[in-house]
């Protein structure tokens, strides 16, 4: 009998995490928009490529538009935590949503976050 095939099927690896560390999820406030942020604290591969710990945020997808909240990574290459990282992005992303409107909080010269768009 022939094996189906997994035409469009992904697997996920299962690895282990380091012992006493653990990633946090928070609901933030950004300017008054609810964003989601999620701190990774190691090292990760993301579409093959390797990035260090850091910062996920993700603003509402029903509020996406203009000055919305668009998803980030934000580097921690000194794994500090998630409240310290927060603090350093929420400024980052603060003078991205006064920036122009096709500025990439990525662009941003002051900080090294990397837009979802451009993983």
């Amino acid at each position: 009998m022939d094996e189906p095939e997994d035409e469009g099927v992904e697997y996920a690896e299962v690895v282990r995490l380091p012992v006493g560390r653990r990633p946090e999820t928070r609901r933030m406030e950004l300017e008054g928009d609810e964003v989601t942020v999620i701190y990774l604290p190691w090292p990760h591969e993301v579409d093959g490529q390797t990035r260090p710990a850091g910062l996920y945020v993700s603003g509402d997808a029903e509020a996406a538009g203009a000055g919305a909240v668009e998803d980030a990574f934000l580097p921690d290459h000194d794994e500090r935590g998630l409240e310290e990282t927060w603090r350093d992005a929420e400024q980052a992303l603060r003078r991205h949503r006064r920036a122009e409107p096709d500025v990439s909080v990525a662009d941003d010269p002051d900080d090294d976050a990397v837009s979802q768009d451009d993983r």
